[in-house]
């Protein structure tokens, strides 16, 4: 994969909010959500360029600070939904339809948490697991290798995506919460707090949650882990057996953590901070540590976002200085600087088709880019 040598210019530019948008987030390959400052909540048809609803998500004074769209999100009434976040210490469900998002929320749980760390939605990896099991059948013992889906059926003698065991129609987000310190772990549909990541020896104390990401990661159990940012520069890797402690920490960066992305087998990923590195990194879950890391050096201190391609190939970081980044994710080098946006960017985010790159700016618009199409 070679650099794209000349920029290129977005494909279309998608001009309908007034404020900052602070958040976009792809539902599938067709749909995008946006959310701006302003509490505006919109949906995109991205192939015909246009808005399809909006709707006043949350107040002017709170504004929209994420959205969220993991597969994950159907609700206990089997409603496809989206999530938002609002700066009034609310995160919303909404329901979305494909042309239509619904005027007002499904549910609304208040979390008392007032700053700007976005939320982050369960995703489970699909990177394939498989463990191997006795069958007796007429009597003999077979070893046969059982891979089983998100839906519980059962595959004897194959490799499929990796099988969550966690209790389908959970609803699960992770937030910073009323105290910033700690991230918390929410059932939405139940409105109810399930979990708080707490450092209850850490004596120094890394600051607030920053930057986070919920995740079921490719292990046998299928618990959910959080890898959580802070404002000390530090990350710190979260299973959910254990919160007491984390399963690992490190500190890539010496200015605060503002974002992070996992890739879809969660087995690494990239974090952004507010100095002027970009640092991609493995999971080693059998160590518990995180490995090969690499530092990239950009020479201009912030990055907003960040977000790696459904297959893995491509990854894109927001920064402060206006431009999106794009880097080849397999070798880790810098690929393209898009100059579109006249302020700082936000957000990016790839559609599931890994076709589109969608950036938000505090210009108020979202350009759509094509680059290195599957």
């Amino acid at each position: 994969m070679s650099s794209l040598g000349r920029p290129p210019d977005p494909i279309a530019v998608l001009r309908a909010h007034r404020s900052c948008v602070n958040a976009v987030a792809f539902h599938g390959a067709k749909l995008l959500l946006s959310g701006d400052t302003n509490g505006e909540l919109r949906i995109w048809d991205v192939s015909r360029r246009r808005t399809i609803a909006s709707c006043q998500a949350h107040s002017p004074k709170a504004g929209v600070i994420g959205i969220g769209t993991s597969g994950l999100m159907e609700n206990k009434y089997h409603r496809l939904c989206s999530r938002s976040q609002g700066r009034d210490g609310t995160v919303k469900c909404w329901q979305l339809g494909e042309a239509s998002l619904s005027r007002e929320p499904l549910v609304t749980i208040r979390t008392n948490a007032y700053h700007f760390c976005k939320l982050s939605p369960l995703r489970v990896s699909t990177a394939p697991v498989i463990t191997e099991v006795a069958l007796e059948e007429n009597d003999n013992v077979e070893h046969n290798l059982i891979a089983r889906n998100l839906s519980g059926n059962t595959t004897l003698g194959c490799q499929t995506n990796f099988a969550s065991f966690f209790v389908p129609g959970k609803s699960l987000v992770a937030i910073a919460g009323e105290e910033p310190s700690i991230a918390e772990i929410w059932d939405v549909d139940a409105g109810v707090r399930v979990e708080r990541l707490h450092h209850h020896h850490d004596t120094k104390g890394s600051g607030m949650c920053m930057a986070l990401e919920l995740f079921v990661p490719p292990e046998l159990d299928g618990t959910p882990n959080a890898l959580v940012g802070y404002e000390d520069g530090s990350m710190a890797l979260w299973d959910m057996r254990n919160c007491r402690s984390p399963r690992t920490t490190a500190r890539f960066h010496t200015e605060p953590v503002l974002s992070l992305a996992l890739d879809d087998w969660c087995r690494g990923g990239m974090s952004g901070a507010a100095d002027e590195k970009t640092v991609f990194f493995n999971i080693d879950y059998k160590q518990n540590a995180f490995a090969s890391i690499l530092e990239v050096n950009h020479g201009r201190p912030g990055i907003g976002d960040v977000a790696v391609r459904p297959d893995c190939k491509i990854a894109a970081t927001a920064g402060w200085d206006n431009r999106v980044r794009i880097y080849d994710y397999q070798r880790r080098r810098a690929l393209a600087i898009l100059k579109y946006h006249s302020s700082s960017v936000t957000g990016v985010a790839f559609s599931s088709d890994n076709a589109l790159l969608a950036s938000s700016s505090q210009d108020s618009c979202i350009a759509l880019w094509s680059l290195y199409p599957p």
